[in-house]
């Protein structure tokens, strides 16, 4: 995806050759579980890299907290990308990962 390589982005296939295909983008990868995780539900826990730097993993110093506008605020998020070159790995793989939470 940097535009000073050769290889241009090519969608995998199915969620099976993103996960076992040629090395995949641990940055993308984590986005699309982090962007999915916190989708999922609202007021779901902040999550923090595991040791590995590889796995997402809930932080257990954070404790929950209700207001009035919990259940009328939804939980939203904004993904900025600096590189418009980007921005379709980055839905390619979001599409990926919502499939995994859903099913």
């Amino acid at each position: 995806m940097n535009p000073s390589e050769i290889h241009t982005w090519v969608k995998p296939a199915s969620l099976e050759s993103w996960e076992n295909g040629p090395p995949k983008s641990v940055k993308l990868d984590v986005l699309g579980h982090l962007v999915s995780y916190h989708l999922m539900e609202d007021g779901r826990p902040p999550v923090e890299m595991d040791k590995s730097g590889h796995t997402l993993v809930t932080n257990p110093l954070f404790e929950a907290f209700k207001s009035a506008t919990d259940a009328t605020n939804p939980d939203r998020i904004v993904v900025y990308s600096a590189f418009p070159s980007s921005n379709q790995a980055i839905l390619d793989v979001r599409h990926f990962n919502l499939h995994i939470t859903r099913n």
